[in-house]
């Protein structure tokens, strides 16, 4: 990544049996240092059927520093309830 301002792309995918149209991606940089929390409902192109995936770009932007950082992507309630697969 190069330092500054900047939007954060992810990737997702349905490892679920039940289709989804729906879900809340959280991106968590540095161990919480910048948190962003999204909610897809839809998810375009829904339904999102097994073993597909999709992009989606962060609604923040974060201003990345010089050095290495730890970014992590997850999702959870998929289909507004419990992630039963976890």
């Amino acid at each position: 990544l190069t330092p500054g301002p900047q939007y954060i792309v992810g990737r997702y995918r349905n490892n679920g049996t039940t289709p989804l149209n729906d879900v809340i991606l959280t991106l968590n940089i540095d161990n919480g240092a910048f948190i962003v929390t999204d909610t897809i409902n839809p998810i375009p192109g829904a339904p999102l059927n097994y073993n597909k995936d999709t992009i989606h770009t962060f609604s923040q932007m974060w201003n990345a520093s010089p050095g290495q950082h730890l970014l992590c992507i997850y999702t959870s309630y998929p289909n507004g309830g419990p992630d039963l697969d976890n």
